[in-house]
C-alpha cells in the first residue's frame, strides 16, 4: 500500500525532458526552453543539448520520474 508515502530529494536540475518511452532525457535550463517552439504545451527544441540514456548515473529527479529510484537515490 503506497497511500500517503512521500519522498524528499534535493532537486539539482529544474528542467528535464524525458522521451515518451522514458529511456532518454535531456537537461535544460529555462533559457534553453525559451528558445523552443511551444505548441499547446508541446515543446519542440533544436538538438543542442546532449541526449542521455537512463542508467545508474541518471540524476535522481529523472529516476523518480521513470520510477527507478528506490536503490539509487539519496532520499
Amino acid at each position: 500500500n503506497y497511500e500517503n508515502n512521500f519522498i524528499y530529494t534535493e532537486v539539482v536540475n529544474k528542467l528535464i525532458a524525458v522521451n515518451k518511452e522514458t529511456r532518454t532525457y535531456i537537461i535544460l535550463k529555462e533559457q534553453d526552453l525559451n528558445k523552443c517552439t511551444n505548441n499547446n504545451d508541446l515543446f519542440i527544441c533544436e538538438k543542442i543539448q546532449p541526449v542521455y540514456h537512463v542508467n545508474e548515473n541518471t540524476p535522481c529527479e529523472t529516476k523518480i520520474y521513470v520510477q527507478n529510484y528506490r536503490n539509487q537515490c539519496n532520499i
